[in-house]
């Protein structure tokens, strides 16, 4: 019959009887409404109600945080379930949710008594304990990450490469302690005892086992009484532990750093230059680095997993898990890291890097000796490999998770700070763009479920009016990186394009979807203004080839040349045609490159294609230069080397031969050996004249040169190979002299040609005192400068050794010069130096002196049956002179007499007209005899004396006669043999002609 009962206001159905309804009166009812949480109802006032018996909140990742709304009568605001109380009118409560905590990770301790595993995203409070470093083993995540390995300062074995870890893994905080030692393995090797400090004495093959603990990195199977053996049974946790990799060693070790050390090093580590007395020191007790972990300077060397190689190598290297073994019979060397408390502070650098015997077993079989480890130098750390891949998440304006280290996939709850007055929520901004974040996130969505994706990533909460209708999404989509933006409605801002790429413009913006930007919008400005409409908007900056202004391009022939034709043009196939011979263009780059051979002038017309089938065509016009002339043909002169008060030493001469096709050949003969090179062209032009080429022997000698396109003056440095760590110096010349039509060059040879005597006198003698071996005589030498600049050069040492040599004579704006560097004594000595020739306009006018930044230097290594003890290096000096055969010798040298220390001869003339023979008439005890020949200005003779058992003795002595200025001279040497420790030596003795002094 009623509709609704409980309605006062209803219908009734009226049967075919009367009937009596009565209404009946009870208390008032009031609705309150609970939002995201159950216990909304009607409810009389003052009825007590259960509120948050469930909740709802916007995703997994929250959780209940507060109620509000009409709270006045909430039994506890900040809890769900509780009660509330209602009042005499409707009433609205709402349930409000906080993200929820989601835990790092950072820390994982582990209890070797009781092997269970505990989790923090901090250290505790006060620090870490003893116990953390006895029974416990503390590790620390560390995030899969990128970074550069190896030493920026270029220190032996250590090449800087780049490396990326795409697994994270645990490592422990502290070098692995005495305690915990003993704890798992049961023994106390090291050599300095306590609890605290690190364990130490300890081989490879003891932490992993001599069996399967040495096959790494074939597998990660260790022996199972080694120490990684005991440790892995113990929980899932430790299942896998290990010793870490070299590349997690020294990523971890750097925490991020790209120094030498992770910090000051004397914060950080235990060397030689802060511990004393020498020993190991506790755990812990210097500062972490910044990622929290103890002692990687220092303290203890710590071995890794890989096998020892004496370098990485500069390639990138992905989990690089080391060399795959050792060979046959060698020794099994392993990586040791960081440095210990005796080494200096610079062996504790982040990149250092040492080995260590792995074990007393070699890799192909038998054993070697098995090293003591006398000294607590050597122990490790325990890395926990893991599966998973984190990466840092930073959200600006949010609660709870603001930032962290996750693993990707982790879901993450947001929820964006309170407000500002004024504002609200708006969006939330990503940035990088265009990541996943999964099915529970929207950047509209207040509190969102971010899935991490992997990549860094930073999200910003956006606030925007109260009064606002909304946010809308606006991206610049960038060649290589897109930004994101959140715009109200009607907001006024600017926008840039990136900078064109070289060889490329900017052409116009697109708009998707198409929009109306405001009237500032100019679609063909780089930069320009928008006014945000109220739709999500993208546009993208386009960029057109920017066809380069005609390129003129003048390479040289026989010269290396490369021209980037292509800059800026990407994605595109390039073709030439026309180009000069020797040149060809990459197809992939557009460069062109090669060593031109044909002078002359070109216009190469390039393509470009792209996959679309687009081309764009333009041209480069060629000039090719001929080579010059001063970098053809042949080159000599000397190497040498530099002491520290800048003198020059001869060490080698110099041959160059070049073609006017730019093909190289060069030899060096210094004192042992002589060195071939080649190269197929000059390598470049680094100035207008100055013309470069590196040519290289696989044995490791490099052969760097600069030639002067003026004036034929080749400069460079000889290194490497067998000359080890030294440097030699070179100069060389262009011998234009070859040339006959070349009248200017002929003219200047004019200048030389001729026959030239030059006196050697021994300026300093350096000798073992023990047998005094001095040298006092003057050799000499002849020089003939004939055509082609050929230089004849022969003589005598004053210990009558005789010297030949054949060279070419080279001119600067100072004179001529003959390089001198000649092999004696079976190559173990040398005659080496550089004669000048100046003074003059034409031969008869010219001197010869020792240049003075080159030593003239004979050097004598000594007879090997005297030990070399009666070795000597001499310094000498050169007078010399143009010598005319058509002399009047007995009108130059009239009134001279031949003398020594002991004697003292006047020479008058001889039975031949012009000639010189010892004056007759006067007393002749020692039987002086004396000839010249005046051809060749050579002189010789022999005089008696005692010697030094008192027996009468013939010594024949030897010289030249010359000039020295105006004044005629004569200069040579005689040789004396005396008995040293029953051995025989020579010494030679200076025999000159002059007048005496008074």
């Amino acid at each position: 019959m009623l509709a609704e009962t409980t309605n006062a206001t209803t219908t009734v159905t009226m049967p075919g009887y009367p009937v009596t309804v009565t209404a009946n009166y009870g208390d008032k009812r009031y609705a309150l409404t609970v939002n995201f949480a159950s216990g909304g109802g009607n409810y009389t006032n003052g009825q007590e109600v259960t509120i948050g018996s469930s909740t709802t909140p916007p995703t997994a990742g929250h959780e209940f945080d507060h109620w509000e709304g009409d709270t006045a009568t909430v039994a506890d605001v900040n809890s769900a379930p509780t009660t509330f109380r209602m009042g005499a009118t409707n009433m609205t409560l709402t349930a409000i949710f906080r993200p929820k905590v989601v835990p790092q990770n950072t820390y994982l301790a582990f209890n070797l008594t009781d092997n269970t595993a505990s989790y923090s995203d901090a250290p505790p409070v006060g620090g870490w304990t003893d116990q953390h470093k006895t029974t416990q083993m503390v590790f620390r995540k560390i995030s899969a990450g990128s970074f550069t390995m190896g030493s920026a300062s270029g220190q032996p074995g250590e090449t800087q490469h780049a490396v990326t870890l795409t697994r994270d893994f645990y490592l422990g905080i502290f070098e692995v302690t005495q305690k915990q030692w003993e704890e798992i393995r049961g023994t106390k090797p090291s050599f300095f005892t306590g609890d605290t400090l690190p364990v130490e004495r300890v081989y490879y093959s003891d932490i992993r086992g001599n069996n399967d603990g040495k096959n790494w990195p074939a597998d990660n199977k260790v022996d199972y009484d080694s120490f990684m053996g005991r440790l892995r049974p113990k929980s899932p946790v430790v299942s896998a532990a290990d010793l870490p990799t070299e590349a997690q060693w020294e990523y971890a070790c750097r925490a991020g750093t790209t120094g030498d050390y992770a910090g000051p090093v004397d914060a950080l580590g235990w060397h030689a230059g802060n511990t004393a007395p020498a020993r190991t020191q506790v755990v812990g007790s210097k500062q972490p680095n910044p990622w929290g972990l103890y002692d990687m300077h220092g303290n203890v060397w710590e071995v890794c997993l890989d096998w020892y190689k004496m370098d990485l190598g500069a390639a990138a290297q992905t989990d690089p898990a080391g060399p795959d073994g050792v060979g046959p019979r060698l020794p099994p060397l392993r990586v040791m890291r960081g440095g210990a408390y005796n080494e200096p502070a610079e062996g504790l650098r982040s990149a250092i890097r040492q080995n260590m015997i792995a074990t007393n077993q070699l890799a192909g079989g038998g054993s070697a000796t098995n090293l003591a480890l006398p000294y607590g130098t050597y122990g490790f750390r325990v890395a926990l490999p893991q599966s998973t891949t984190s990466f840092e998440l930073t959200v600006v304006g949010g609660e709870v998770n603001t930032s962290g280290v996750f693993t990707v996939g982790t879901k993450i709850g947001l929820s964006p700070a309170p407000a500002p007055a004024g504002m609200k929520f708006g969006a939330w901004q990503v940035n990088p763009v265009g990541m996943d974040l999964g099915a529970g996130f929207s950047p509209t969505n207040q509190q969102p479920l971010l899935t991490m994706p992997a990549a860094n990533l930073t999200i910003t909460a956006i606030y925007i009016p109260e009064d606002s209708s909304g946010l809308f999404r606006f991206v610049q989509n960038n060649p290589g990186a897109s930004v994101e933006s959140w715009r109200a409605n009607g907001e006024t801002f600017t926008i840039t394009a990136p900078a064109a790429t070289p060889g490329y413009r900017f052409s116009t913006w697109t708009v998707t979807p198409a929009a109306y930007l405001g009237a500032g919008f100019v679609s063909t400005d780089a930069s320009t203004t928008v006014v945000m409409p109220a739709v999500d908007v993208t546009v993208i900056p386009t960029y057109v080839l920017n066809v380069p202004d005609p390129i003129v391009a003048t390479p040289t022939a026989g010269v290396a040349f490369t021209l980037d034709a292509g800059a800026g043009i990407d994605a595109a196939k390039f073709s030439a045609s026309g180009l000069p011979r020797g040149l060809r263009i990459d197809n992939t780059t557009g460069t062109i490159s090669g060593v031109p051979s044909r002078p002359g002038d070109y216009v190469v017309t390039i393509t470009a294609q792209y996959a679309d089938g687009t081309t764009v065509t333009y041209d480069v016009a060629f000039t090719v230069e001929p080579l010059s002339p001063e970098l053809q043909g042949s080159f000599t002169g000397y190497c040498y080397a530099e002491d520290s008060a800048g003198q020059r030493h001869a060490r080698g001469l110099v041959t160059l031969r070049a073609t006017k096709a730019g093909r190289l050949t060069a030899k060096v003969s210094l004192q042992r050996l002589n060195l071939s090179f080649s190269a197929k062209s000059w390598s470049g032009m680094t100035s207008e004249t100055e013309c470069t080429v590196t040519m290289e022997r696989r044995q490791g000698e490099r052969f760097d040169l600069t030639a002067d396109s003026a004036t034929g003056l080749v400069e460079g440095k000889l290194t490497g190979g067998s000359l080890g760590d030294a440097l030699l110096s070179i100069v060389a010349q262009r011998n234009a002299f070859q040339d006959r039509n070349d009248v200017a060059a002929q003219e200047v040879l004019a200048t030389y040609k001729g026959y030239y005597t030059v006196a050697l006198p021994t300026e300093v003698c350096e000798t073992d005192p023990a047998i005094d071996n001095q040298q006092s005589g003057s050799g000499y030498v002849t020089l003939t400068v004939r055509n082609r600049g050929v230089v004849r050069v022969a003589g005598k040492m004053a210990d009558g050794t005789r010297v030949s040599q054949s060279t070419t004579l080279f001119v600067d704006d100072y004179g001529a010069y003959v390089p001198l560097f000649v092999r004696l004594y079976a190559r173990r000595g040398v005659f080496a130096g550089l004669l000048q020739l100046d003074g003059g306009t034409q031969p008869t006018d010219l001197k010869i002196n020792a240049e003075p930044t080159v030593l003239l230097e004979w050097i004598y290594p000594g007879s090997t049956m005297l030990e070399l003890a009666d070795r000597f290096d001499a310094q000498l000096s050169a007078i010399g002179a143009y010598y005319d055969s058509l002399t009047d010798l007995q009108a130059a040298y009239a009134g001279m007499f031949l003398q020594t220390e002991e004697i003292a001869m006047p020479l008058v003339a001889g039975r031949t007209a012009g000639s010189l023979v010892i004056d007759p008439a006067i007393d002749n005890p020692q039987a002086v005899k004396f000839r010249v020949t005046r051809r060749s200005g050579l002189f010789s003779g022999s005089f008696r004396t005692l010697n030094e058992a008192g027996r009468t003795v013939t010594l024949r002595y030897a010289g030249v006669l010359t000039r020295d200025g105006d004044f005629y001279i004569g200069d040579g040497a005689y040789v004396e043999q005396r008995t040293i420790n029953k051995r025989r030596i020579k010494s030679s003795h200076r025999i000159w002609i002059d007048t005496p002094a008074p």
